[in-house]
């Protein structure tokens, strides 16, 4: 298509009626009323526990000027432009697939236990200032989000990425078989979710469904024990980064404190150059994020030097180790997400600033199965006695927990007196807990309050 992209488009691919007055697409098209913007689209999807129609007054007072939906009746029709449809996901997921397949666009899909969004949105940095490449918004990881995001991209776009989730085997079947990649990135494989796949084979097997049988090019993780075994079985052009790669492996990893700044050095050494990187981000699991998108950018043949200076330049992201900072104490916003490899990941991190002054807000880790209990127990055995810990979920209560500065809640609105208390007398606070604990209103809050 070599012409815009507007609403009435929309509605012939979809072969359906266009109603009110036509706009552009908008640039994002969400489920939730509440990440409204002015002139986003809102898309009224009928779900098990609740019903998107009964929230699109709320999306349009929001500013959204676009609302795909089933029912006429909820839509103020004189305020904005709407398409009524019925099956509203299956007609979604078709127009997506038939939007792609009839552009010249170049797929790329990252899935993994950890890492994902980080992954994709360096590969983003690395490509931008060479092509017009799109991604989606916020953690879009479903079959819907794919969808979404596929559907939000200009006609002129030449590359896309799209981030594969799972929580069931044959999830992320389900979504490259639509929307099939040409380039797959499988960044790690571990026991996230494993209470819906019952063992770790069902996880490693569902992630390497992201090879569709339009997929050139395999993207890994040889650190990682289960994507370096599972690889070996695949039959198409494949490259691994990790410190155990010869191809492009990353050398001389440390973490540096400086002026309660932290900075990770490594190297990257591949056939025909080795780059040093210094990057200020939290952690040193976002060396290898950094070093998927520096493989890619080789892949896309891109200028190695320009792009080096842009991977340096790269900050953790919101609710992904997000460094705030005030006049009189930094908080770490690691909220977005945890399993027991990234929540050891990030205490080890915090270790690094060598600062006893320390609040740990850690919100229990969802989804461990059988090792539910012995993962949490696995954390507090890890933590330094010195820092102070405000512990959030029932499972911290099933732990014998023998230390000072210790306090458990049930959620984190009962914890919002005592850490306007302690927020006094630290230098340091780690936010860190798997999502549904709204770990987000701690960091909301921080915010507002001083103005961040």
């Amino acid at each position: 298509m070599n012409r815009r992209w507007n609403v009435s488009d929309f509605a012939k691919f979809l072969n359906v009626t266009f109603n009110g007055f036509d706009i552009p697409m908008p640039s994002k098209l969400v489920t939730d009323s509440r990440d409204v913007l002015n002139g986003d689209g809102f898309v009224a999807i009928q779900g098990e526990n609740s019903d998107g129609h009964e929230y699109i007054s709320d999306a349009i007072s929001r500013g959204a000027k676009f609302i795909l939906a089933s029912k006429k009746e909820y839509i103020d029709t004189d305020k904005v432009c709407y398409i009524l449809i019925d099956d509203l996901r299956e007609n979604l997921y078709k127009a997506a697939k038939k939007y792609l397949e009839n552009n010249s666009i170049i797929e790329i899909a990252v899935t993994g236990s950890m890492g994902k969004t980080t992954t994709r949105e360096f590969i983003y940095e690395s490509l931008a200032k060479f092509y017009n490449i799109h991604k989606p918004y916020r953690s879009y990881n479903t079959k819907l989000g794919c969808a979404l995001t596929i559907l939000t991209m200009k006609p002129d776009t030449d590359v896309i990425i799209l981030e594969m989730g799972a929580n069931h085997v044959n999830d992320i079947f389900d979504i490259s078989s639509y929307f099939m990649p040409d380039i797959s990135i499988i960044t790690n494989i571990e026991a996230c979710h494993i209470e819906n796949f019952k063992k770790i084979e069902n996880i490693i097997s569902t992630k390497f469904e992201i090879i569709s049988r339009k997929t050139k090019i395999l993207v890994y993780n040889k650190d990682n024990i289960n994507t370096k075994t599972k690889a070996k079985e695949i039959n198409i052009t494949k490259y691994d980064i990790g410190k155990n790669s010869k191809f492009y492996k990353i050398k001389n990893t440390e973490i540096i404190s400086k002026n309660l700044n932290l900075i990770i050095n490594f190297d990257i050494k591949n056939k025909l150059y080795e780059n040093e990187y210094h990057v200020e981000v939290w952690g040193d699991q976002n060396v290898y994020p950094i070093t998927f998108a520096s493989l890619i950018s080789d892949l896309f043949k891109l200028n190695n030097k320009f792009v080096n200076n842009n991977l340096n330049k790269i900050k953790s992201l919101e609710g992904r180790g997000e460094i705030l900072k005030t006049n009189s104490f930094f908080v770490i916003d690691d909220s977005y997400n945890a399993n027991p490899q990234s929540m050891i990941s990030s205490i080890k991190t915090l270790n690094y600033l060598n600062i006893s002054e320390c609040l740990l807000i850690l919100g229990e880790m969802k989804e461990l199965g059988d090792e539910y209990i012995e993962n949490h127990k696995q954390i507090i055995d890890y933590i330094s006695n010195r820092y102070i810990l405000f512990l959030i979920g029932e499972a911290w209560k099933k732990i014998k927990i023998n230390r000072e500065n210790l306090f458990i809640f049930d959620n984190v609105f009962d914890s919002m007196y005592l850490l306007n208390f302690y927020i006094k007398k630290v230098k340091v606070i780690l936010v860190k807990g798997s999502h549904s604990n709204n770990l987000k209103f701690i960091i909301d809050k921080i915010k507002e309050d001083y103005k961040l």
